[in-house]
């Protein structure tokens, strides 16, 4: 009777001891749950943090860049005006040099003319050669500038853009208001009439 009652004794505190062992399970497996669920929301406010900082710091690369184009564009824009002001000034000493020039080429001419006429043996004339010779460099230097020649022919219809009538003059050899005689040739400076040519027109 007595082992009996051991027996029963023993197996009631084996149950207890099952059921206080389930519960320290259960207790651990809950702080487990509980440090994971922690750790998971750590882990998820830090990636938060890291993703706000990666934010950020894409922000102020883009700033960075937004200002570093802004700068090259504007470094860009004031070479290019440089480059312009510079290529104008260039363009505009040049104008001056060739219009100081034309006048030379007219005078060249009107000797070269008057030579012509005066002169009888001018494959001899070394003169002449002399002012042939110069007059060459000077025309080839001019076209090297850029510079066209404005030289209508009798009889053609008068463009004010390029031709300036100085006079008229009382003929049948043109029709009204055509060019009859130019007295000066006009000079074109890279699509500038820097001077018009002077012309006569014909008057019926």
């Amino acid at each position: 009777m007595t082992d009996l009652n051991n027996s029963h004794q023993n197996h009631e505190e084996n149950i207890v001891n099952e059921k206080e062992e389930k519960l320290e399970n259960q207790k651990e497996n809950t702080e487990r749950i509980k440090d994971k669920e922690k750790k998971e929301e750590e882990n998820s406010k830090n990636l938060e943090e890291l993703r706000k900082r990666i934010e950020k710091l894409e922000q102020e690369r883009q700033e960075y860049l937004n200002g570093w184009q802004r700068e090259r564009a504007d470094f860009l824009n004031y070479k290019k005006a440089e480059e312009k002001r510079f290529q104008e000034v260039v363009k505009f000493a040049n104008e001056r040099l060739i219009k100081s020039l034309i006048p030379v080429m007219d005078s060249l001419e009107l000797a070269i003319e008057s030579t012509n006429k005066d002169r009888k043996d001018q494959e001899n004339d070394s003169y002449l050669k002399g002012l042939l010779l110069i007059y060459s460099q000077m025309k080839d230097l001019l076209e090297k500038e850029g510079v066209e020649v404005i030289n209508p022919k009798k009889g053609e219809e008068v463009n004010p853009y390029f031709e300036e009538v100085i006079s008229e003059v009382k003929t049948t050899e043109v029709p009204e208001n055509k060019i009859y005689q130019v007295l000066e040739k006009g000079y074109i400076l890279r699509g500038k009439v820097i001077r018009p040519a002077r012309v006569i027109v014909g008057k019926n």
